[in-house]
């Protein structure tokens, strides 16, 4: 392996991979996704394999190469600068123009999936990659599979995804592998345009999607953030499979069809911009059947011990004794519940929605600065981006 290639900088860590930068000895560079053999068996990794590198669409991301070795399968892809959901503001979301430009690109995407008889299941902004040049590009294929073979349509059994974004249908482990991906799209522009999750899981002991789904109209945030064509456009993806729009509805719906004012020359203008941010290729954990409705079991095996993390870098010149006061002054003056064991402090408070907000702040030397990572390891994303403003304020991002 070390033949091939240099290993550089994590771009990413979850629960059951790792996403590195490499360089190959030409100067090249790509991304490498690896995933120990004790977490992932070979039979998981052979079709995310064989699905990845039939594909070949400008808005999705390029397998390179794949190897294995005795503890690990490695897949090496195009490196692609920014993630999605690095975009994303708060409460906010994204300028709806730009929201507009990359939806018509995802749903390209999707269709030409589709057209080949394969379904994502797992389309969310952690997925969702830019290039430079503005083009969104749709990765990890970990929970991708075939629909359609051979001209044989199936219904799919299993439960895969990001709860958050899975359709009913998924939850009860019976669904059309094209239409989950509509669902998906549905909860992404919802996420995208107002910065806000609709629920935390569609099933009826989510009492805001029992609420979504008991009403006609939906006079109450986030969907009073959105109006006209987008919503009507919402509305009818995010029904019962049967009235659901598919791929060629949404294509063809008035706003999709709508001329963009977004190109490559002014797409990162209307949008914050965030270089080398953490990447995440969240699998969630296994979750037991019996408690499947309100956290769902996924498909593929994991390793239950790690929690999902999410993480963001501060620096800041000085030393770590200094900077770790400065840190600990600070979440005692936001009175936050803390914890310090040698260097690192764990944290456990809760946000503005009254959950559960944990995590860890880590410290690292490098030359004369101190680099401050803050780890979630239980909670809300969108809170945790509003918990990392109190650092904000005071510390310079990475990037």
């Amino acid at each position: 392996m070390n033949n091939l290639f240099k290993i550089q900088e994590t771009l990413a860590s979850g629960s059951t991979s790792k996403v590195k930068k490499i360089l190959t000895i030409d100067n090249k560079e790509y991304a490498l996704k690896i995933m120990p053999k004790c977490i992932k068996d070979s039979k998981s990794f052979i079709k995310e394999i064989s699905i990845h590198k039939s594909l070949i669409n400008t808005n999705i991301i390029k397998y390179i190469d794949s190897y294995e070795d005795l503890e690990n399968y490695y897949l090496v892809m195009e490196l692609a600068k920014f993630e999605l959901h690095g975009f994303i503001e708060c409460d906010i979301g994204i300028n709806p123009s730009v929201v507009h430009f990359l939806i018509k690109q995802l749903i390209s995407g999707i269709e030409y999936l589709h057209n080949k008889g394969i379904c994502h299941r797992d389309i969310k902004p952690e997925n969702l990659l830019i290039d430079s040049n503005g083009t969104l590009l749709i990765s990890d294929f970990g929970y991708s599979t075939f629909f359609r073979y051979k001209g044989k349509y199936r219904r799919l059994k299993a439960l895969a995804g990001s709860k958050e974004y899975i359709s009913p249908e998924v939850a009860n482990e019976n669904y059309d592998g094209e239409l989950c991906d509509i669902w998906s799209i549905g909860v992404l522009l919802i996420v995208l345009l107002t910065g806000t999750l609709p629920w935390e899981c569609p099933v009826l002991e989510d009492q805001r999607f029992k609420t979504y789904i008991s009403m006609k109209y939906h006079y109450y945030p986030p969907f009073t953030k959105i109006r006209g064509k987008i919503l009507h456009l919402i509305r009818n993806i995010l029904v019962a499979e049967k009235k659901r729009f598919n791929i060629n509805k949404l294509k063809n719906h008035p706003w999709v069809l709508e001329e963009t004012t977004v190109n490559k020359s002014n797409i990162f203008r209307l949008m914050p911009i965030k270089e080398n941010f953490d990447i995440l290729f969240t699998q969630p954990n296994n979750i037991n059947k019996t408690s499947f409705k309100t956290e769902l079991k996924l498909s593929q095996p994991i390793d239950n011990c790690n929690q999902i993390s999410e993480q963001h870098r501060f620096y800041k010149n000085g030393k770590i004794e200094e900077v770790k006061r400065e840190i600990v002054d600070l979440l005692k003056y936001m009175v936050v519940p803390h914890d310090i064991i040698d260097d690192v402090i764990t944290f456990n408070t809760t946000d503005t929605k009254r959950g559960i907000l944990r995590g860890k702040v880590f410290f690292t030397k490098v030359e004369d600065c101190c680099y401050i990572t803050i780890r979630k390891l239980k909670g809300d994303y969108n809170e945790f981006k509003k918990f990392l403003g109190i650092f904000g304020e005071n510390y310079d991002e990475d990037c």
